[in-house]
């Protein structure tokens, strides 16, 4: 039974009840062990401030362990009536405890409760993502180190500019990665608010401890406001998926990279098979699956950024029911980006450079600069300088 019905009175129009479930149903039992977790800590916090009795509060916290080791084996499933994963854990509890599970809801809302289920799971992500992110950092400083001193053409408007080094090259994206990490750290700090207690965005008249909550859930602070906390759904969301997208942009040009560089027309780098595929067609192509999945999907976070804000604009203060639908683009992001780190750890910890078919490819036109400033250290004005190189470009005599 949902939890806002009266007994005898459940039932209605499946089509609408579909409707307002939408994705839920799929993306909520993402939230289980995080759910679990907080009522854990709610549990335990009604029994210390006297709402719950000691024995009330250990059966909520036995049968809460026993549901966390369900989800974990997958074995939580949300029914029609389950509306989301906290009418489930809701229900399981009742049917488990009887009047005790009723109590668990005790000073608080479903509004706050998605709000820190939503707050745990972003923190957990933000650790997998750091982690995943420090991992493709060190693989390009290990490649750095083996690979440095390999020289490379360097290009601007697509054309060979000057020379460079396969240090300078991987160091750009380490160097890109290490500020993307750090705008992830000051997300990391942002949402490290704990909202729960602030119930349906009101607060409550019970005397509820939110210091001990916010300890045993290892947040960093109270989130004082209550309104502002419902107010701040999907701001600290968009701020997450935000911090993502910048290092969307750093893998998606990366690939860029290593797509031209690995073509046969290129041919700088080969990749490894791992990250590749064959042709159902032709027996001779490896085709770079990996690196062009990676181009797209991280092309793809602007987009859910932009969809996951949307659906704030216009909204009065407090909980809405367009929350619900910031659900979908925020776990897809999510997803996304830990599967391009990971795929490109793998890509950069099995490429090989090719430096006979550098050395092939490379004009010796791209020291045109270096001979120029030759002729500065020599006295000679800048331009003439530039001018004096290109003459001899042009008549195909020596740089030097």
């Amino acid at each position: 039974m949902k939890l806002w019905t009266e007994e005898g009175k459940e039932g209605g129009n499946q089509a609408i009840e579909r409707f307002l479930a939408g994705s839920d149903p799929d993306l909520d039992l993402r939230l289980a062990e995080h759910d679990i977790a907080a009522s854990k800590a709610h549990a335990r916090m009604l029994r210390s401030v006297g709402l719950l009795t000691p024995a009330e509060g250990e059966a909520l916290v036995a049968e809460l362990d026993r549901l966390g080791k369900a989800a974990e084996r997958g074995e939580l499933h949300l029914e029609p009536a389950d509306e989301d994963i906290h009418t489930l854990i809701e229900r399981l509890l009742t049917e488990a405890l009887g009047d005790i599970g009723k109590k668990i809801h005790t000073g608080r809302s479903r509004n706050d409760q998605v709000l820190v289920a939503m707050r745990l799971h972003a923190k957990a992500a933000i650790e997998r993502i750091t982690s995943l992110g420090t991992e493709l950092i060190a693989a390009l400083e290990s490649r750095i180190d083996v690979d440095g001193t390999l020289e490379l053409p360097g290009y601007t408007h697509m054309q060979q500019a000057m020379p460079t080094t396969f240090a300078l090259w991987a160091g750009a994206y380490r160097d890109a990665l290490r500020d993307d990490l750090g705008l992830l750290a000051a997300v990391r700090h942002l949402v490290d608010q704990n909202p729960l207690g602030s119930a349906a965005g009101y607060g409550s008249p019970l005397p509820l401890d939110r210091d001990r909550t916010t300890a045993e859930l290892q947040f960093d602070r109270v989130q004082e406001n209550p309104i502002y906390c419902q107010n701040s759904r999907g701001k600290f969301e968009a701020a997450l998926l935000f911090s993502l997208a910048h290092i969307g942009q750093s893998l998606n040009r990366l690939a860029g990279d290593l797509l031209l560089y690995t073509t046969r027309e290129f041919g700088f780098f080969r990749l490894p098979d791992l990250v590749t595929t064959g042709s159902s067609i032709m027996p001779q192509k490896r085709n770079a699956d990996g690196l062009e999945l990676v181009r797209a999907r991280t092309a793809r976070l602007p987009a859910l950024l932009t969809q996951l804000m949307a659906t704030t604009l216009n909204l009065p203060s407090a909980y809405n029911r367009d929350y619900q639908e910031q659900k979908a683009p925020y776990f897809r992001a999510i997803d996304d980006i830990e599967g391009c780190l990971y795929v490109m750890r793998e890509t950069i910890e099995g490429l090989t450079p090719i430096p006979d078919r550098i050395r092939e490819a490379t004009d010796p036109a791209i020291h045109a600069t270096h001979a120029a400033y030759e002729l500065v250290r020599q006295g000679m004005p800048f331009r003439d300088a530039y001018r004096e190189i290109a003459r001899r470009l042009r008549a195909g005599e020596s740089l030097g």
